[in-house]
């Protein structure tokens, strides 16, 4: 088991390597310069240039790089142009709120994805096209769309929640802890109801397909011709048979639930990691759009890990095959 989890320690940190590398050198690469913004009316030319070779704008790639390395292994992300507060600050600031909303929105969406597939996979023909039919179409609706949606009917339609931000300005911080809590739910309801609807299509249709596979299994047939009950047969006997592809479903999914919350929170205006990630795109921010990417990638691989980790504890032969190649 050591050697596995040593394995996949490795493997995961040359990968969390390899795609810095490259966004770092893609988003450098960009023509332009970031560093125009802070040029201020009382700043000379010689100034700026010499504010540019002291940030080391004109090194090449390679050691720019070596250079932004050096700092994260050290704990400095560096300081955002933008926002000219340290990177690694405005993460702290960000990343607890994209961690609540995507964590909320992921578990929510895969118990219901689970569930509904289950009891279509194993229900009647018409319940199934009914759930299959509602999934395409889900799929096919991109994020953004239903956001601009749910705005306008649940917020300004019918007023029901809020239609941005994560809480009310009319609530101050010294208010009772009951109305901050509602406040805060209020304002999540409708970026995890689209988070969980773009998240839930995928395993319902997954879950579905596997299930109608396990119910033509012929152990099921042994189970049934013992008078086993039908509910028993689902959840006892097909779903436990089902476990290790689900988790390897889901260890796909929460990686690209929490890189789709950028366009959710975008729309929704929820200070996120999704959010400071899209405005630092906008402004071209270099060392905010690397320290969002860090965290999004170590986000990535960290699933990944544990999802090898869930399959190794579930089915050992799969530490015992992996480990002997």
């Amino acid at each position: 088991m050591k050697k596995f989890v040593l394995k996949k320690l490795l493997s995961s940190f040359v990968l969390l390597i390899l795609i810095t590398m490259a966004v770092f050198a893609l988003t450098h690469m960009q023509p332009g310069n970031p560093y125009l913004d802070r040029l201020g009316p009382d700043v000379s030319a010689e100034q700026f240039e010499q504010m540019l070779v002291k940030l080391g704008y004109y090194d090449p790639i390679w050691l720019k790089y070596l250079k932004w390395l050096r700092q994260v292994i050290s704990g400095d992300l560096g300081y955002s142009i933008k926002h000219g507060q340290p990177v690694i600050m405005l993460i702290k600031k960000y990343l607890l709120h994209s961690i609540v909303l995507v964590s909320v929105s992921f578990v929510l969406s895969s118990i219901a994805g689970i569930a509904i597939g289950i009891k279509a996979g194993g229900g009647s023909k018409w319940f199934k096209n009914i759930v299959q039919s509602s999934s395409i179409a889900l799929l096919s609706l991109p994020s953004f769309f239903m956001g601009i949606l749910f705005i306008k009917w649940f917020a300004y339609d019918l007023k029901l929640l809020p239609a941005s931000g994560m809480y009310s300005l009319k609530i101050s911080s010294s208010a009772p802890f009951v109305d901050v809590f509602v406040d805060r739910i209020a304002h999540m309801i409708l970026p995890v109801a689209v988070l969980m609807l773009m998240n839930i299509p995928a395993i319902v249709q997954f879950t579905m397909t596997n299930m109608e596979r396990e119910l033509r299994s012929d152990y099921i047939r042994t189970a049934k011709s013992k008078g086993i009950g039908r509910k028993a047969i689902l959840w006892k006997h097909a779903f436990r048979n089902m476990a290790i592809p689900i988790v390897a479903l889901l260890s796909l999914q929460a990686p690209m639930v929490f890189s789709g919350a950028m366009i959710t929170e975008t729309i929704f205006s929820y200070p996120g990691m999704g959010k400071l990630g899209f405005d630092a795109v906008l402004g071209r921010d270099y060392p905010l759009i690397m320290g969002v990417l860090l965290v999004n990638t170590v986000v990535v691989v960290v699933v990944n890990f544990c999802a090898d980790f869930i399959y190794a504890l579930i089915d050992p032969r799969i530490r015992l095959v992996k480990g002997s190649e």
